[in-house]
């Protein structure tokens, strides 16, 4: 690209706050955000026209200030703590993220279009010395970038068909989405005080329930005889069940 600008964004928040209890704490925020001059690799992603699927091309291909991003949500909070007991906080927020690319005239949900978001923390102290604590991560999750449609079609191409469903090259961005994210983590600390220095020993254990989560990755595509490009399994799998433990010495 030629004669390109730098990216800019406005964002506004507006935030209430109100105590419910000396201990417990509710805090309601409305944001809003505003993106222009957004780089888009302009004839970068294969699609699907009336008339056939089109390659990008490395002549065609180019930087532009393309894309308009507006971005707006609401986010509630609510905290609550005894220092020597159970405390914790939770959050979920509702976001919506439209963009349009004002080159091709074109409008899709963002690239990191999370709809609903879930975030649940508590911790209960045993002792001054000892606590366990535990976190629940939600997330609707993102769109499936490019222009992907779900299909049921017919595999494989020699012998009797099974039908499958598998994500071909679409006419529209943006419109699936990756699987919703979902992980619970546990951890135990146990504190050391020596001298004028802090010991914590944790235990933790990353995505305690083993859920499958995946994320958007690229394998290549394939074609069936009547011109439909199909997407290898886009989805890869993140990590399983992850143990750990370790040290953290604050002086």
């Amino acid at each position: 690209g030629s004669g390109l600008r730098a990216e800019r964004a406005v964002g506004a928040d507006l935030a209430v706050s109100h105590r419910v209890t000396d201990r417990t704490h509710l805090q309601v925020t409305l944001y809003n955000r505003s993106e222009r001059d957004v780089l888009r690799l302009s004839n970068g992603e294969i699609q699907r026209y009336p008339w056939g699927n089109y390659w990008p091309g490395w002549p065609y291909v180019h930087w532009a200030n393309a894309v308009q991003v507006h971005s707006r949500g609401v986010e509630v909070e609510l905290r609550s703590g005894d220092p020597n007991g159970l405390s914790g906080w939770a959050s979920y927020s509702l976001t919506f993220t439209k963009a349009r690319d004002v080159e091709r005239d074109e409008s899709y949900w963002g690239d990191y279009d999370q709809r609903h978001t879930l975030n649940l923390f508590a911790q209960y102290r045993w002792t001054p010395k000892v606590a366990v604590s535990g976190r629940l991560r939600y997330g609707s999750n993102f769109p499936l970038v490019g222009y992907f449609a779900r299909r049921v079609v017919p595999l494989p191409l020699d012998g009797p068909p099974i039908f499958d469903t598998v994500y071909v090259v679409s006419d529209r961005r943006n419109t699936e989405r990756v699987p919703a994210y979902a992980r619970l983590d546990l951890r135990l600390d146990r504190t050391f005080v020596l001298s004028k220095r802090r010991l914590t020993l944790f235990a933790e254990v990353t995505n305690l329930l083993g859920r499958e989560n995946v994320r958007q990755v690229f394998r290549g595509y394939w074609g069936l005889p009547d011109g439909t490009v199909i997407l290898n399994n886009p989805l890869q799998s993140m990590f399983p069940v992850l143990p750990s433990c370790g040290l953290v010495i604050e002086f």
